[in-house]
């Protein structure tokens, strides 16, 4: 019953949260059109904007805006209760909160907070800056008549919308590591206790009851747990309805005004959720045969025959292992290291039970073997059962097993940018900030004056990429104190190799067929704008460059500012946008796994129980009970907890062709070993609990009591 209610409720929760994150994203999408500009000509203008690209706070992105008034009456950006002045700013809540930590006046002083009809999602971090009178420069911005409406543009989208997973990827994670697992665990608790329930249909059906009255009698005995776990799971999923929820591990919030708009749909989910665990349950409960009639009557037990697993199944898992991790080594091309690494999974997979109740039978026949050499009547009948009847517990290990390695693919695949994220994190570790990199190159008339009132210590580097190789220019001075000499026409980047700053250079800009040169010239501003070169500061000395006072001098100098970012930057960003991502579905599929493991172990306490039952009379006549644990052990605890370390196990191996190259996978040891503990607290503490009803059943036993 327990365990009905707690898959129950995962199942009604898994559903409503699939319900209302595709709600929430279609209303996300909604507003984020509602917020980009309506481009029109400057006779229809009321209004000047810029999208001035993203920089970075704390290793997240924002989104930077400048906007101008053309009359006095120019429509506001959502969210946006009045027109700051120039050299003023309006940001999101979470740019404002970030901002106290480095300097509340970097995008210039903050003259209001966006409301929520402003933002895509809770958290995005956006900026609409008026840029100061010295840094504003229409040449450099889009006319605009409003926002929203007609003449908007492809683009304009702000992170909410860009950093949103895809749809459907967003679905198969829901369904694959929340749904699914649900599922399984509602249809393993409603087939508990299916001997019992077999021989109750056959009497009902010789006293008269047709298959109707059957299903009417298990969704009357399935209907109570359903209905509690249903509302347990409505329960939880309320509470994002009644109050804003912010979890700040997870950089999400939900906004309840938001959440309520879904009430219909939710309901709607409740319902549907809740049928689905009444006909999963019937379904299970259906398909359970009734014992025949004989069987029924018949006073002494029946004499079951052992069970048999194939050996050439059990093979053919390992074969499949073996190929999974050897053919992703052989191909080069990521299409064919992926395809060969999905299907070599796939077919682990499909062969697995052979291999689990082959090494289970092969435990159990060690169990007995072992329990008569020493004397445990506990490990013998343990053992033994599993032995000969092993099929059972496979597929409840399996469950677990199943559960452990769907919820790693997700994790694996979910950690496809760690070779790139982890290079990023080794070059900003080494270089630091003695290079610092422009994001938005439309400088504007500003620009003079932002290297004017370059501080000492600093020096401009300008890059672009040709045919021949990546240019890196820079005058005559700079180039003497990097350490090269002046009056030449070219010099290979190797000559400045032995200064830190212009190695950081020279890796923003790997050589693109050619060698990397450096070339002394004057300077002219209109000439490299021309080329598309990009600015690249770099420190003179050696030492690391002041970011936040260099992008604040850019914003108060620059229309939209540099947006400048150190070299890896960009790399971290996008790398924790996913490990968010990764962070969500191990949530879901945390919460999936233990609902099936549990589910599972509640499944092998009710064998154990009745193991225990059968051996009870013998406990009570022989006078020791001890041997009661050591059978609790062998009949739920080992199952368990070798269910739990063949999917740790595989989910670590199986990836062992992959973890390099084009396609690059991580397995984590930290997942793998909380999925390994998970299966062993949940095995020892229903053992325990098993082992002491047995206990006390051998106590309560008396001669005639049966």
């Amino acid at each position: 019953m327990v365990a009905l209610v707690v898959s129950s409720a995962v199942l009604v929760a898994g559903v409503c949260a699939l319900v209302l994150a595709n709600a929430l994203w279609h209303d996300r999408q909604s507003r984020a059109d509602s917020l980009r500009p309506s481009l029109s000509s400057e006779a229809d203008a009321r209004l000047l904007i810029s999208y001035d690209g993203f920089t970075a706070l704390d290793d997240s992105g924002v989104l930077v805006q400048s906007i101008w008034p053309l009359d006095d009456d120019a429509p506001l950006p959502a969210g946006v209760s009045r027109w700051p002045q120039p050299g003023q700013a309006v940001v999101s809540p979470a740019v404002q909160e970030e901002l106290e930590e480095v300097d509340p006046a970097l995008f210039g002083t903050v003259s209001g907070v966006i409301g929520p009809s402003g933002l895509e999602d809770p958290t995005e971090r956006r900026v609409y800056l008026r840029p100061t009178r010295e840094a504003f420069d229409p040449a450099t911005m889009d006319f605009a008549s409003g926002f929203g409406g007609e003449g908007t543009g492809d683009g304009w989208y702000g992170l909410g919308v860009l950093n949103a997973t895809e749809l459907w990827e967003l679905n198969a994670a829901l369904i694959g590591a929340l749904v699914v697992p649900a599922l399984a665990a509602v249809a393993l608790a409603g087939g508990l206790d299916a001997e019992a329930r077999a021989r109750r249909g056959h009497l009902l059906v010789v006293i008269g009851a047709e298959r109707r009255h059957l299903a009417l009698v298990d969704i009357r005995e399935a209907w109570p747990a359903t209905l509690v776990g249903g509302v347990l799971g409505t329960a939880a999923v309320t509470v994002f309805a009644v109050a804003d929820v912010h979890v700040a591990s997870l950089d999400t919030a939900t906004a309840a005004a938001h959440v309520r708009q879904f009430w219909p749909a939710m309901l709607v989910a409740v319902v549907l959720a809740h049928a689905s665990c009444v006909l999963t349950v019937l379904a299970v409960r259906q398909r359970v045969p009734a014992p025949r009639r004989r069987t029924l009557l018949r006073r002494r037990p029946v004499r079951r025959r052992g069970q048999q697993v194939s050996a050439a199944r059990a093979g053919a898992c390992l074969v499949a292992c073996l190929a999974t991790i050897w053919l992703p080594t052989y191909f080069q091309t990521e299409a064919l290291r992926t395809l060969s690494y999905g299907f070599g999974s796939l077919a682990v997979v499909l062969t697995l039970p052979a291999l689990i109740g082959a090494l289970l039978a092969g435990l159990g026949g060690f169990g007995a073997d072992w329990g008569r050499r020493w004397g445990s009547v506990g490990a013998i009948i343990g053992g033994r059962r599993l032995e000969r009847f092993p099929k059972r517990t496979t597929r409840l290990a399996l469950g677990v097993c199943g559960v452990i390695l769907l919820l790693g693919q997700i994790q694996l695949w979910s950690s496809q940018l760690g070779q790139q994220y982890t290079s990023a994190l080794a070059a900003r570790a080494e270089f630091g900030t003695v290079s610092l990199r422009a994001q938005h190159t439309d400088y504007g008339k500003g620009m003079e004056t932002f290297l004017r009132r370059l501080p000492p210590g600093v020096a401009p580097v300008w890059a672009w990429s040709g045919p021949t190789g990546t240019t890196i220019e820079a005058d005559c001075a700079t180039v003497r104190v990097l350490g090269g000499e002046c009056g030449r026409d070219a010099a290979p980047v190797a000559q400045f190799a032995g200064t830190r700053a212009m190695a950081a250079v020279a890796a923003w800009y790997p050589a693109l067929g050619g060698t990397t040169v450096v070339q002394q010239e004057s300077l002219d501003l209109a000439r490299l704008s021309e080329a598309g070169a990009e600015l690249n500061l770099v420190s003179t000395t050696g030492d690391d460059l002041p970011l936040v006072d260099l992008q604040r001098l850019g914003y108060e100098t620059t229309p939209g500012g540099l947006q400048l970012t150190s070299i890896g930057t960009d790399w971290v960003v996008a790398g924790k946008v996913v490990q968010l991502q990764g962070r969500w579905t191990v949530l879901w599929g945390l919460i999936g796994a233990l609902t099936v493991m549990f589910a599972a172990a509640c499944a092998l306490a009710g064998d154990a129980l009745r193991t225990g039952h059968d051996v009870a009379p013998i406990a009570a006549l022989a006078g020791r009970r001890r041997w009661l644990a050591v059978l609790a052990g062998w009949r739920l605890a080992l199952p368990m907890v070798f269910a739990g370390l063949v999917g740790a196990g595989l989910y670590l191996i199986l990836p062992s062709g992959i973890e390099s190259g084009s396609v690059f996978m991580t397995p984590s040891p930290m997942f793998a070993t909380a999925c390994f503990v998970s299966a062993v607290a949940c095995a020892a503490a229903l053992s325990l609990w098993t082992a002491d009803v047995v206990f006390r059943t051998a106590q309560r036993w008396r001669p005639g009591a049966d």
